[in-house]
């Protein structure tokens, strides 16, 4: 008896750390969903030896979960590891189906029911895992397993020694852009495929290595992959209802999304464009920053979600409602997209409809670009770091003191 209460403690104790694995990864990659999707835990609950929460400092909130963030969380988890010469490891089902359950679990203890839906989508989404998964075994490539060391790294099986196709540089094709239905995406989408079978063809040719139907099956196979996870983080950005409420069991927020005019909020004695319970938010990486920075944010107030404009329209007094907020934007937003807004070549259009995601996802590209060429000592660091500094941290490490200290001759130029 004793023995299975341990056993039992240690699987709890499991199933905490998996679900701060998942609103973690939510902080760091959609923080915004962070921010309305989980709740801090109170001293209460920290306190409570029997929810085993240990070191967590939030909870997910159950009740309003959105199966998408959970998918896009997942579908990141599927590759446990790339090997130097490309060869990819998937993470084994059970690995995957533990972060299920451990919803399930955190969901009981939290007594909150799953939203209507959710079981049905997890269920399709583990059973096309769990076949990805027997496919790959059957092709021979490698599945990690906890019952058995992991086996020497062999490359997917192919008729003759070549390389797979992960070996493929990922330079060599692109995922297009098919969130439209329009035949024209559909075409592009075609010839986008053919011109990466082509480029194939031509890095093997060009290295004296034979191509086989082998290698073409193997890189179709990995690219159907890629698109499928793109497809999942494409449907979930694109879906409205991605908050929920910071306390349960409070009314869902409406669907629709109402659009805050100049004078849409009348506290303190002053109508501004945010409601008084505006505040940034905090740790925001500097893409998600971006992302606010040229298209605004929807922000939960009560039983309402209110599309706020871009924080580059700020205009302190006028829209802020306090110093702390003022300072904020001062001190830990301006500086570092004041600079991105500088890099060359990069025109941002004046009709916020014409700001879509590929526009901010192309300009971050450019303005990081620009800041490598001002701030080259900044991207000394490991790539994990610098694409978890916050804002703040960014605004930090360009001010002119940090760059007569650490800059190189060309930075302090």
């Amino acid at each position: 008896t004793i023995g299975i209460e341990k056993k039992q403690k240690r699987t709890m104790k499991e199933y905490r750390n998996r679900i701060a694995q998942i609103y973690k990864w939510w902080e760091l990659h959609y923080e915004e969903y962070y921010e309305n999707g989980t709740r801090p835990l109170s001293k209460k609950e920290k306190d409570d030896e029997e929810k085993f929460h240990h070191n967590n400092t939030r909870d997910i909130i159950y009740s309003g979960l959105n199966v998408r963030m959970v998918k896009a969380f997942l579908s990141s988890k599927k590759k446990k590891r790339i090997e130097a010469d490309g060869t990819v490891t998937l993470t084994s089902f059970s690995t995957i189906k533990k972060y299920n359950e451990a919803i399930k679990w955190g969901s009981r203890q939290a007594e909150q029911d799953l939203p209507p839906g959710y079981h049905t989508e997890m269920s399709a989404f583990l059973q096309s895992y769990k076949e990805e998964v027997r496919q790959a075994q059957r092709e021979d490539c490698p599945v990690s397993s906890k019952k058995e060391p992991e086996p020497a790294q062999k490359k997917c099986h192919t008729d003759q020694e070549v390389p797979v196709a992960s070996s493929i540089p990922p330079s060599s094709w692109e995922i297009p852009d098919i969130r439209t239905e329009t035949r024209e995406a559909i075409d592009n989408f075609k010839y986008n495929v053919g011109e990466a079978i082509l480029k194939v063809v031509d890095i093997k040719l060009a290295s004296g290595k034979e191509v086989n139907i082998s290698v073409l099956r193997n890189f179709l196979n990995e690219m159907e992959r890629d698109i499928i996870q793109e497809l999942e983080l494409i449907a979930m950005v694109n879906n409205d209802d991605v908050t929920t409420n910071l306390e349960a069991p409070v009314p869902e927020p409406t669907v629709t999304v109402l659009d805050a005019g100049p004078g849409q909020f009348t506290y303190q004695g002053k109508t501004r464009c945010v409601p008084e319970s505006f505040q940034f938010p905090p740790k925001v990486n500097r893409l998600n920053g971006w992302r606010r920075w040229l298209q605004g944010a929807i922000h939960v107030d009560g039983t309402k979600k209110w599309r706020i404009k871009p924080y580059r329209d700020f205009r302190g007094r006028t829209d802020l409602h306090s110093d702390k907020l003022r300072n904020v934007l001062k001190n830990d937003w301006k500086p570092i997209f004041t600079i991105m807004t500088e890099a060359p070549g990069l025109e941002i259009p004046t009709e916020l409809k014409d700001i879509d995601e590929a526009f901010v996802l192309s300009s971050f590209e450019i303005a990081t670009e620009y800041l490598k060429s001002c701030f080259s000592y900044i991207f000394k660091a490991p790539e994990k770091k610098i694409n978890s500094n916050t804002v703040g941290t960014w605004s930090h490490k360009i001010r002119y003191n940090q760059v007569k200290k650490y800059g190189t001759a060309e930075d302090i130029a």
